[in-house]
């Protein structure tokens, strides 16, 4: 990318009409929807979808602002639709840790701040390290902060009570009196269960929690999902990917461009069971040390993401924004050169519709 110098919302205008020949039928709406939403994203982002030729430069022919416009409120609408139903896998999954680490270690009312003693988790640092999966990828990172996860902080109790308003202090005060069992945590007389943590936990914290997890919990969890012991480590790469995709879509970037980093590489029993594409296969590579490894595949894009969320989730809300600007773009855009669903469902990762309805069904 090569940085640019700052023009006014006028100016993008004038580029866009007079020296690009987009259509703009009103100057002012035009000038709004770029001072509202964003060059970048409403154009830049956009427009690998409609310049016809780009070895002609970036001149339309046809093409209009609103068809800009158009995509661009596709991919909010459908943007939304993904976070909803991120948000319930979220909700899911903070509930089934919260049960099935309580039922296992936090069952009586002495044993409430179990949640807090490392002895309850497994230190994947031990023994394991860089034999653990993806350790030379995005797990590595997990493996070496055992010792710094929140819920093992001295100060995470006042810290609590501090940042989160609904947490009362009186409301978890035992008035008899609370000593902690050896290896947990205190502050005073409190004792908050897990489940009242666990409501402040970002996605990216419950995925580490869940790399943490002994098999007598985290087998059920699985079990919650539909899956068995074995699929543990699909399982938590998973998690990679939904993060991300939740992160796409939580800071309003544009989702049809998504697809996931080169630094989270990709299961190989994930890439089996949902035949998945991603863009960089499995590859030999020398590193710094100069010996030669091999990569784990990486990168896919929302297609494949969004079967991995169909694993845990229905998608059946995405099917109605996506009719309807593949409706749309057939009545309102006409080009013989090139086909705008083609290209929009192709950056997204599947140029066949009829693959789209497929994993959109509900099951």
């Amino acid at each position: 990318m090569v940085v640019k110098k700052f023009i006014s919302h006028e100016q993008q205008y004038i580029l866009l009409k007079e020296k690009r020949n987009l259509k703009i039928e009103n100057k002012d709406n035009a000038i709004k929807e770029l001072r509202n939403k964003n060059y970048f994203n409403l154009i830049n982002g956009l427009e690998t979808l409609l310049v016809p030729d780009y070895s002609k430069g970036k001149i339309y022919e046809t093409e209009t602002f609103d068809n800009f416009i158009d995509l661009y409120k596709f991919d909010r609408e459908f943007s939304e639709k993904v976070l909803s139903i991120i948000s319930e896998f979220e909700i899911t999954l903070r509930s089934s840790v919260s049960y099935n680490f309580t039922r296992v270690n936090c069952a009586t009312v002495e044993n409430t701040m179990q949640y807090t003693n490392k002895s309850n988790y497994n230190n994947i640092r031990n023994g394991v390290n860089t034999n653990y999966p993806f350790f030379y990828e995005q797990n590595g990172t997990i493996v070496k902060k055992f010792d710094d996860f929140n819920l093992f902080r001295s100060d995470f109790l006042s810290n609590l009570l501090y940042r989160y308003t609904f947490i009362k202090e009186a409301s978890f005060t035992m008035n008899n009196g609370y000593i902690p069992p050896v290896g947990c945590h205190s502050h005073g007389n409190i004792a908050i269960p897990l489940w009242v943590k666990i409501q402040t936990f970002q996605l990216g914290s419950l995925k580490m929690m869940c790399h943490y997890l002994k098999p007598n919990v985290i087998n059920p969890i699985l079990n919650d999902f539909g899956l068995t012991s074995q699929d543990r480590d699909m399982f938590l790469n998973s998690l990679d990917i939904i993060l991300e995709l939740r992160n796409c879509c939580a800071h309003f970037s544009l989702l049809n461009r998504f697809r996931t980093s080169t630094n989270t590489s990709i299961n190989i029993s994930l890439i089996n069971k949902l035949k998945l594409n991603p863009i960089n296969p499995s590859r030999r590579v020398i590193i710094a040390s100069r010996r030669t490894v091999t990569k784990p595949p990486n990168t896919i894009k929302l297609f494949d993401c969004l079967k991995i969320l169909g694993l845990y989730q229905d998608l059946n809300s995405l099917k109605k924004p996506l009719k309807k600007v593949i409706y749309r773009n057939n009545k309102r855009f006409k080009r013989s050169s090139y086909d705008l669903n083609s290209r929009l469902l192709d950056r997204m990762g599947e140029k066949n519709y009829g693959e789209w309805k497929k994993i959109l069904i509900k099951k």
